[in-house]
């Protein structure tokens, strides 16, 4: 399944059917093409599912839940109990092991590290995160389904495929 997306075009896919997971990318696929399409000028960001998931499921690591793999701890009692700083850190390793393995494609000169996640309020209803291109920081995009990740998925779970959408749409607004 090749897919080339940005974002979801509709809420998160919160223990959904694999089938209609596919049916909210591919949706999310033609708004991305018809946003890109509409300024040839634009940088294109694009996220490749396929990539992701040649990513995790050859390495075994598919059912491994994002704070362990990013932070390195088993699953605490409650789920959502990290802190900001915990998510920013899990964000951070997820963006930059989507754009490593070319699930990610950033319009040159741009890299991983030149984006930045800023989280605030961890776990509560008011969660609040925030994109930004390092070298304006004044212009941060709000990342919707990036809360996602005080949930803690796995990373071949459908939310992790809409938190990379989320982050990939972000990008798109940022460099463009």
């Amino acid at each position: 399944m090749s897919q080339a997306l940005s974002a979801p075009a509709a809420g998160p896919v919160a223990s959904a059917s694999a089938a209609h997971a596919s049916a909210q990318m591919t949706s999310a696929a033609a708004s991305y093409a018809a946003m890109t399409s509409a300024d040839s000028q634009a940088q294109r960001v694009v996220f490749i599912v396929s990539l992701w998931d040649e990513f995790v499921d050859p390495a075994g690591v598919g059912d491994v839940r994002l704070r362990e793999y990013y932070l390195g701890q088993a699953p605490k009692v409650q789920p959502r109990d990290l802190t900001d700083a915990e998510c920013e850190l899990i964000l951070g390793g997820l963006f930059a092991d989507a754009v490593d393995v070319g699930a990610i494609k950033l319009p040159k000169p741009h890299k991983a590290e030149d984006f930045q996640f800023a989280v605030r309020y961890a776990n509560t209803r008011g969660e609040d995160v925030k994109l930004t291109l390092k070298s304006k920081p004044g212009q941060a995009r709000d990342l919707v389904w990036a809360s996602e990740t005080a949930r803690d998925h796995t990373l071949s779970s459908a939310e992790v495929i809409v938190i990379l959408s989320d982050v990939a749409k972000g990008i798109h607004a940022l460099v463009n």
